[in-house]
């Protein structure tokens, strides 16, 4: 980190910059060149006497050790790491005895988007003998070599995946700089976490300081097909923070684009706000994009209560917001479950003067114990529905959701009825193959159901979850898919349940089985077929020792049980990326709304 003298030269350099931008200079190393010319001739003594390479970092915000932390980043595993020392020598070169190295030079053009040459004044080149020149570059036909001696356009950004170099066209003004590179860094970012289903994303639009950002996020399941979902990203290069949370004023024309954008239809706030203090956004260019931004992510939605037309507004994010895999996992996690329940929230049904007592049928099923399980599966209120009123197709996903809900709740009531009988449950979950697995997470009627057979089984009792996954599917799935199944067995480890992750049988993967000891019957559940289609049960003719047989299968393939951490976890299920840093405290307007379907998984902060 810069000191505080070091500090105030940075913001001396940086207000320079400016004032030469506001005079019509658009080139950063331009820029820089204007600047060390001034100083030369004594028109700057406020800034020392650092040169064209100090100057370019000064303008980046950012200090030797920053630089030097970027560069290893960057850097193949045969290269020895380099340090601030190495930067220095690089920086004061031919000035200074101390000689830096070609790959040096090249990296730390790089990391300014600029070439090795274009770094030396003219004088300076004049200085450094004609083979040094050609060892470190700084030939003008030489220009062109990228980092690890590849060969690219001039002006250079480097591939940080693949190591090689790609030109990158980007305006220099600096707020359309920022917002551009805000709304690539974000679809980049979110590109990682959908993986092998990220679907083309329409070019962002650019809107005064924020980009929009039109996302399809897959469903995992053919009935719900792919979520639409909107995010403005709005880039702030010097942002307000306090103790607990991001703060960014909005303007009240900005407020009344906004209230009049939700008139159509919902969007998210991703705040991105720089890795680097005092950093500028053309400097962050060389970086991979997961080492730009620190994102934060809020429903608008949700906030726009406080607003009011004509008058500005503070966004006041917390930082349990921050945008990781874990948050947007959950936050399509939470837009999955509103999808699944769509069908009970059509307008003309809550029109209708009936529907009120039909969702509490739903929703509160009498607690009848003699209830007969060969047909309690199919029983749900008959839908105040006028003839022709809802497509067919409409009315019989609205029936199979209600019957769902419904039976496991009536489930629910006679775990606890027979509680007193339960000596184990162990359950087969076929949900886990598909996008259902958000169902454990943010469905009211599945955590009822999570609650109460955790409840009955107590220890000395013994109680599993069975969670298949298709070892076919699995490259497929996307990271939010495995970080999503993360939560679910962190839920379950909670409610101090031991979860067992299992490979699927390929052909009968799908399958509800469950055993819920020697004096209590199974319960009919849901099946899910090879396509993702599921069907709700209303009876079987499978004894008990079918489903036992069935889940001592499974377990034989078992990938990982009982107390694991997330290290075995990802290598369990091949998953790349890191742990998807979820934030101890819970956060706050992001989240779907909770009602009487959708409850937030609490047990996870």
């Amino acid at each position: 980190m810069p000191t505080s003298k070091r500090l105030s030269k940075m913001r001396l350099v940086q207000k320079a910059a400016d004032d030469l931008r506001s005079e019509g200079l658009n080139d950063n190393l331009e820029i820089a060149r204007v600047l060390v010319r001034r100083i030369d001739a004594g028109e700057a003594p406020d800034l020392g006497t650092p040169t064209l390479r100090q100057v370019l970092r000064l303008m980046a915000g950012l200090s030797q050790e920053d630089v030097a932390a970027a560069i290893n980043k960057r850097r193949f595993p045969e290269r020895e790491a380099v340090d601030g020392r190495s930067v220095s020598v690089a920086e004061n070169f031919p000035a200074a005895r101390s000689r830096p190295t070609a790959y040096m030079l090249r990296e730390l053009a790089g990391v300014y988007g600029v070439t090795p040459r274009s770094m030396y004044l003219e004088r300076e080149l004049d200085a450094i003998k004609a083979d040094d020149q050609i060892k470190f570059g700084l030939i003008s036909g030489d220009d062109s070599v990228g980092a690890n001696g590849v060969a690219g356009p001039s002006s250079t950004h480097r591939d940080l995946d693949s190591g090689r170099s790609l030109a990158l066209q980007l305006p220099h003004n600096e707020r359309d700089l920022a917002r551009d590179l805000g709304a690539r860094t974000f679809i980049d970012m979110v590109g990682g976490w959908l993986g092998p289903t990220m679907s083309t994303v329409p070019p962002p639009m650019g809107v005064d300081r924020t980009s929009v950002v039109d996302l399809r996020l897959p469903s995992l399941l053919p009935r719900i097909g792919t979520i639409s979902q909107r995010w403005r990203i709005l880039v702030d290069m010097e942002p307000v923070q306090t103790g607990s949370e991001i703060q960014v004023s909005l303007s009240p024309g900005e407020v009344e684009l906004w209230l009049n954008e939700l008139l159509v239809g919902p969007f998210f706030l991703a705040v991105a706000v720089p890795c680097f203090s005092s950093a500028r956004a053309w400097s962050l260019q060389g970086r991979h994009h997961n080492e730009r931004f620190h994102w934060y992510a809020l429903d608008v939605s949700q906030e726009a209560a406080n607003f009011e037309r004509g008058r500005g507004y503070r966004l006041r994010i917390p930082l349990q917001n921050r945008l990781t895999l874990s948050l947007f996992a959950l936050i399509w996690g939470a837009a999955w479950t509103k999808a699944y329940y769509s069908p009970l929230e059509a307008s003309v049904l809550i029109e209708q003067p009936e529907y009120s007592a039909f969702r509490g049928g739903i929703l509160l099923p009498k607690d009848d114990t003699t209830l007969l399980f060969s047909t309690y599966a199919s029983q749900a209120p008959e839908a105040p529905i006028p003839e022709g009123v809802l497509p067919p197709e409409q009315t019989s996903q609205m029936r199979f959701v209600a019957a769902t809900t419904r039976s496991l709740y009536l489930i629910s009531n006679e775990v606890r009825a027979s509680a007193a009988k339960v000596d184990t449950i162990v359950t087969y979950c076929p949900e886990s193959l598909w996008g259902t697995l958000n169902l454990w997470l943010f469905c009211r009627a599945y955590h009822q159901f999570m609650a109460t057979s955790s409840e009955a089984a107590k220890a000395p009792n013994v109680t599993e979850r069975v969670l298949p996954i298709s070892e076919a599917e699995m490259a497929l799935m996307p990271p939010i898919y495995y970080a999503n199944l993360w939560h679910v067995i962190l839920k379950y480890r909670r409610l101090g349940v031991p979860v067992r992750l299992v490979l699927s049988d390929p052909v009968h993967g799908g399958e509800d089985h469950a055993y819920y000891g020697e004096l209590v019957k199974y319960f009919p559940w849901i099946q899910i077929d090879q396509e993702g289609n599921e069907t709700l049960l209303t009876g079987t003719n499978r004894t008990t020792s079918d489903h036992l047989d069935f889940i001592s299968d499974a377990r034989s393939r078992t990938v990982i049980h009982g107390a694991t951490d997330f290290t075995d976890f990802r290598s369990a299920v091949q998953m790349t990326l890191a742990e998807p840093h979820s934030s101890p405290l819970r956060p706050r307007n992001v989240l779907v709304r909770e009602n009487d379907l959708i409850r937030h998984p609490v047990e996870l902060w």
